[in-house]
Formats: structure tokens, sequence, C-alpha cells
């Protein structure tokens, strides 16, 4: 341009005298050429500096790191926008070269960033589908939940692997693995609870069968399933129930009550006492008649270094149990045709179940 101005100026001032403008015009012709000349070189080098960033380009366009080739295309953006003037045509097929390779590498961040979307959005799912999965096994049944602990511990491994979730998902995990080992560390304990159910409906109809053969009474209609609702009772505990029960039924049979009479005494001041222990157990209050038997218990529990809790360590389930396991040793009570004891030993531990 400014050479372009320089001549429309000079021609600006024409005419002249020729002989002494011929001199003047020769030094302005020189002066010409030699900013031609300048301003060559420096076209030469400008394109030279951009031919340059032209091979970079191409080069980062194959580079294995996406995100470094991306700071390094616009680093050289820069470095473009700093060079110098150049021919416009020239600059023009420098600049198609140089901006398809700039639009190749950005084309492949853009694609990177679709398939990191994508990933993201595939382990979202996933993360999801493994939420559901584990509150599914929060939900199944005591009998189904030991054999879910195996596919438990892959979820959670797989869970672990996915990448980049979002917290409110990690919140979710965290939740649905909190019910599952909620569910799974409280399994032995209502097991526990569900075997004392199960041993008192077992109980329940031995009692009214032997209370039949004491009174003379009518047999009760109702049957024991074996299978127990899929409840297994200890071995031992199960032998003694079938044997009471054979043994009540043959009793009935015969309509012989002297093995029952034998013991009704001793019976007696057991079932009181284990009622008591019972209430006190599932705390509960003893009934008026029961309470100065219950309270010389617990001063010789105290006595003993005992207190009510039972053996140390020993859990308040398995007590219940075993508090069946010595009621299962007396017979029915001709004195308490009405079951009062044991609807007073029954509501003791039902409550404890209750309340665990």
């Amino acid at each position: 341009k400014v050479i372009e101005v320089a001549k429309a100026e000079w021609r600006a001032h024409s005419p002249v005298d020729r002989k002494p403008g011929k001199a003047v015009h020769q030094e302005f012709d020189r002066l010409i050429k030699a900013l031609r000349g300048k301003l060559q070189g420096e076209y030469d080098r400008n394109i030279a500096h951009k031919e340059r960033l032209v091979g970079q380009a191409q080069k980062l366009a194959a580079y294995e790191d996406v995100a470094e080739a991306v700071d390094l295309a616009k680093q050289l953006q820069h470095e473009w926008q700093a060079v110098g003037v150049t021919p416009r045509r020239a600059n023009q097929k420098l600049w198609r070269r140089f901006r398809g390779a700039c639009d190749e590498i950005f084309a492949r961040r853009d694609a990177a960033r679709q398939a990191q979307q994508a990933d993201k959005a595939r382990d979202r799912d996933r993360a999801n589908a493994l939420c559901d999965e584990i509150e599914a096994l929060a939900a199944l049944s005591d009998r189904e939940l030991p054999a879910s602990r195996e596919r438990y511990r892959e979820a959670m491994a797989e869970f672990k692997a996915l990448a980049s979730l979002p917290a409110a998902l990690h919140k979710r995990f965290d939740q649905a693995c909190g019910r599952y080992q909620k569910q799974l560390s409280g399994l032995g304990h209502r097991q526990c609870l569900a075997r004392i159910e199960e041993a008192l409906r077992r109980l329940d109809l031995c009692e009214q069968l032997e209370l039949a053969v004491l009174t003379g009474g009518a047999a009760p209609t109702a049957e024991v399933h074996q299978d127990g609702g899929g409840v297994a009772l200890p071995e031992p505990l199960d032998q003694a129930l079938a044997e009471r029960l054979a043994q009540a039924r043959a009793d009935l049979d015969s309509g012989d009550d002297a093995r029952l009479r034998a013991v009704q005494a001793q019976a007696l001041a057991a079932r009181q006492l284990l009622a008591i222990r019972a209430e006190i157990l599932a705390g509960l209050e003893s009934p008026a008649e029961a309470r100065e038997a219950r309270m010389a218990y617990q001063l010789e529990q105290l006595n003993q270094g005992l207190g009510h809790a039972g053996e140390e360590g020993e859990k308040m389930d398995q007590q219940a149990l075993a508090l069946v396991e010595e009621w299962l040793q007396w017979p029915a009570l001709e004195s308490d045709p009405e079951r009062r004891l044991w609807r007073r030993f029954e509501a003791a531990l039902q409550a404890l179940s209750r309340s665990s």
C-alpha cells in the first residue's frame, strides 16, 4: 500500500520539466525498487514461516494425544496471526491448507468428546442397572439372601470400575449397599427368630394334644407341617419336638396319662420360672401373682453376678431359643387348662421378635 500511495502521489505532481525532473524520477524509481525488494524479502520470510506452520499443523493431525494436539494447534493459530504480511493469493492457499489441518485436529477432539460422552452415558446406565440389582438383592427373602453374596461382590467390583459417575449415583449405590448389608447382617438374627416362631408353633400343637390327654377333651385338628414353611430347626430341637409330638399322639391314642401326671408339680414350677424369664428377656411386666417370684429370681441372679441379661455375649434371640428348648422338657399342665403360662411365655417371645 505504501508503494501504491507513493506512486499515486508522484503522478499527482505531474507534469514537470523533463530535464530537471529526470534525475528525480530515476531516484524515485530506485527507491521504489529497493522498497519492493525489501517487501519481497518480507513476503518470502512470511510465506516460509506459514509453510512451516502448515507442516506443523499437518503433523499434529496425526498426533496420538488429541488433547495435546488441540493445545498445540491453538498455539499455532496464535503464531499464524502474528506472522507479517504475505501476498493475498499465496496467503489464501496457505490458509486453506493450515485451516484444513486444524479443522481435522478439532474434528478429532469433537469425536473424542462425543465418544467420551457416550462412554459416560453408558457407564451411568450400567451404574443405574447395578443399583437396581443391589436394591433387588436387598429385597430377597431370607431363604434366597445367602446365595446372593457372590453376585453382590461382583456388582460392587463392577461399579467401582465405572468412571466419572455423578455424586447422586454414588449416593444411590451406597444406600443400596447399606440396605443389602443391613439385611445380610441381620440374617442370622431373623433366622433365629423364625426358628423360635416355628418351634412355638410345633410346641403349641404338642401342648394341645397333651392337654387333651390330661383333661379328656377333644384332640386338636391342626397338623404340623414338617417343612415348617422352609424354616429348619437345629437337629436336636427338631428331633425333640418330633419325639414329643409322637409321644403325645401315642398317649392320646392309648388314653394313658400316667407319664404326664408324674411330673405335673415339677412342670408347674419350671414353667412358672420360664414364663418369668421370658418376660424379663422381652422387657415385659409379669402379672401381679408372679411379681414376688420374679423379684426373688432377679435377686438370685444379681447375687450370682448374672443380672437379667443372661451369660455375657449371649444374644437375646439365642437366649430365647434356649428358653424354648427348656420349655420343651416339660409337659402341659392339667392345673392350667386355659394355658395362661403358655400364653405368657408365647407372648413374651413374640414381643421379643417384634422389637428386634
